[in-house]
């Protein structure tokens, strides 16, 4: 991960006040609201400044859905210096905190090692920049090409778009061939041989449709029978599942989306922003070209 680098507001100044950023670098700058931000020289065309506030998830002040609004913008930064090989420096004042979250949620993306520096006694992280920047990363994603995120990926974390359908639209079939004997009482359907769960459903089709469920009913196993009997797996062309590890009744921790575009995205990805899927979900839309929605809540009957 050489491309990453943590440095502090004295940091930053020491070595590139006088004559800017070079061009094989950026900084991601961020600065407590109420404060000045740096000035780095003549080249400031690669520093992306960040006012955010001086809280974390601990905090009493803190509100995910507010906090960090320019997140989507320092996610398409850090993915078009990632793909001019540049070298990004995250920066905060004390060089420990928001800047390390920042890097955590990159080297998390990218290398899936972000929980290295929440390891080192160095660092801090700040854990809310770490969720905002990985959902960024997330939706920068979703904006560029299969090749060009796989020029940047690990070799264990190689994106397969074709593999990534196939398996979760397998996973969609599974629960139509359980056929319509469902219990009109239950919420989401338990996978036999994982203790998962799946609960919600979003998948658009190569005609520009999207079909959008949640729950699970006899309903459901309806419209999968219409689906299913007009589209072939071939036709699907972007799939999301919802899962908890234990049933959604238990509430469990381990919740996440998985999709055919970022793989697993976990629960500081879905369940802590509804904005941020919301947000996420209409890049996917335009990425495929949706024309129309179909949405079914497939709830369970009561008695």
């Amino acid at each position: 991960m050489n491309f990453i680098e943590i440095i502090s507001r004295d940091d930053a100044e020491y070595c590139f006040e006088d004559n800017g950023v070079p061009d094989n670098e950026v900084i991601i700058s961020f600065y407590d609201k109420g404060t000045e931000p740096i000035k780095l020289g003549c080249n400031n065309k690669n520093v992306l400044l960040v006012e955010i506030d001086d809280i974390d998830v601990d905090d009493p002040e803190y509100y995910y859905e507010d906090f960090f609004p320019q997140a989507f913008d320092v996610g398409r930064f850090i993915m078009k210096s990632r793909l001019e090989g540049k070298v990004i420096n995250c920066q905060c004042e004390d060089g420990e905190t928001k800047s390390a979250g920042c890097a955590a949620a990159i080297a998390e993306y990218f290398y899936g090692r972000g929980a290295w520096f929440f390891l080192k006694e160095d660092y801090k992280p700040n854990k809310a920049v770490f969720y905002k920047t990985y959902q960024a990363l997330c939706n920068a994603r979703v904006e560029i090409t299969d090749d060009e995120i796989n020029s940047l990926l690990s070799l264990k974390r190689i994106y397969d778009r074709t593999a990534l359908v196939s398996r979760l639209s397998s996973l969609l079939y599974a629960i139509y061939k359980k056929g319509p004997n469902i219990n009109d009482h239950t919420e989401w359907y338990e996978l036999d041989d994982t203790g998962k769960s799946i609960w919600h459903y979003d998948i658009i089709t190569n005609d520009g449709v999207e079909y959008c469920f949640d729950h699970l009913s006899r309903a459901t196993w309806e419209i999968f029978d219409e689906i299913f009997s007009k589209y072939s797996k071939d036709d699907i062309v972007y799939i999301c599942l919802s899962m908890d590890q234990l049933s959604f009744a238990c509430r469990s921790n381990d919740y996440y989306y998985m999709d055919s575009e970022n793989g697993r995205m976990n629960d500081y990805c879905t369940n802590r922003s509804k904005k941020f899927y919301e947000q996420y979900i209409n890049s996917i839309r335009k990425k495929y070209n949706v024309r129309k929605k179909e949405i079914f809540d497939c709830g369970p009957v009561i008695a």
